[in-house]
């Protein structure tokens, strides 16, 4: 069965391994977590190179045998039907992902606006603020951009998985 975690906050990279599995210390751990980081991001390889992902983001925990899967987590289990997942839990996954690109992509937006609204009278109030607002604001539309083409990079992952889906229930 797969299992999937869906972030209820902004997470950073380093957080998603203890979200995404029950790891103890010592040595043999410090060799469990790689495993298990190289699996995570070889399952979810759209979030290598992230410092922050959405909140909302589902993330593939795949099973490594070593570790179990945090349950602070609240994994997703998802029935597969004849061993692949059926193309509606594939859209419903995608559609979860697009939902929570869009509200990254809003939240940004409405931060930018606000920002551009206040910027006249911040200026009366801080001289010489404007150059930090500015530097807010193009932050913010950073961060849309990145929703925006994680958002394109998922969508492109769960094509893939519908296809590679289909030919396993064509076995």
């Amino acid at each position: 069965m797969l299992k999937f975690i869906r972030l209820e906050s902004a997470t950073k990279v380093g957080e998603l391994m203890s979200l995404a599995y029950q790891l103890k210390g010592g040595a043999a751990a410090a060799a469990t977590a790689t495993a298990a980081s190289e699996a995570l991001f070889l399952a979810n390889p759209q979030l290598r190179d992230k410092k922050l992902i959405a909140k909302g983001t589902l993330v593939l925990v795949p099973d490594i045998g070593k570790a179990p899967a945090a349950k602070e987590a609240a994994p997703v289990e998802i029935p597969l039907a004849n061993g692949a997942l059926t193309d509606k839990q594939i859209a419903s996954l995608a559609a979860d992902t697009t939902a929570a690109a869009k509200a990254a992509r809003e939240s940004a937006a409405d931060t930018a606006a606000a920002l551009k609204q206040a910027r006249k009278f911040i200026a009366e109030v801080a001289p010489g603020a404007e150059l930090q607002l500015d530097k807010i604001v193009e932050q913010a539309k950073r961060v849309a951009d990145a929703a925006q083409k994680s958002e394109k990079t998922m969508q492109k992952v769960f094509e893939r998985m519908a296809e590679d889906m289909k030919r396993v229930r064509d076995l």
